[in-house]
């Protein structure tokens, strides 16, 4: 075989290796590394010793347009590296990945619009719109009313009606006023409905303050 030839199928497996290296890199998935602003790092594998492979500062991916966002990525968070000419550097672009076992979805339905950040969650739908912080608190807006709530306490507006509840005691301020409770006092006195006056008298005289 001449050496041109030879030079010549050189050549072909040189293109080759280097069009399949850049084919690779065309899409990696990783996860943060290390976070800057709006650019991050991230991990794409590990070396032959254990340590962590890390790409170059990239583009971290943001809506933009006419409906922005800003949505920051955190250590650890799943992504993928597009670099559309198969070289990781300056043009390169991280997009966040899709759920999985590490990573759920935080929707409990699929036709909710979730969004998930350091125990705060807000749920959209066709029914209400709620946010939620930790387990405790929360704000719930229907087409008809608004609930506020915290632990055993909740505040309810709805078109004129306000219901205040804690614990087992329930307030209602509407056409009536209602108060549901063991105990109903003012300045530490028994007026609820089990009260009791002092100095009764036959007659038509004035009873005592409630005892």
């Amino acid at each position: 075989m001449s050496a041109y030839v030879t030079g010549f199928f050189l050549s072909i497996t040189k293109r080759l290796d280097e069009a399949e290296a850049r084919l690779a890199n065309m899409q990696i998935i990783g996860k943060v590394a290390e976070v800057n602003k709006d650019k991050i790092r991230v991990e794409l594998g590990q070396d032959k010793d254990g340590k962590p492979v890390l790409s170059p500062w990239v583009q971290a991916q943001a809506p933009a347009g006419a409906v922005a966002a800003n949505i920051p990525f955190k250590v650890g968070d799943p992504v993928r590296l597009l670099s559309p000419n198969g070289e990781i550097g300056s043009s390169s672009l991280a997009v966040r990945d899709s759920h999985s076992s590490a990573a759920p979805n935080p929707a409990l339905a699929p036709e909710d619009l979730v969004v998930a950040y350091e125990g705060c969650t807000v749920t959209l739908n066709k029914e209400q719109i709620v946010v939620k912080k930790g387990e405790n608190s929360s704000i719930v807006l229907q087409n008809d009313k608004i609930i506020l709530a915290l632990g055993q306490s909740s505040i309810e507006l709805s078109d004129g009606k306000i219901t205040l509840k804690s614990g087992e005691s329930v307030v209602e301020l509407g056409a009536d006023f209602t108060i549901t409770a063991g105990k109903v006092k003012h300045k530490d006195r028994n007026i609820g409905a089990d009260h009791k006056h002092g100095g009764v008298e036959t007659g038509g005289g004035q009873t005592g303050a409630p005892v």
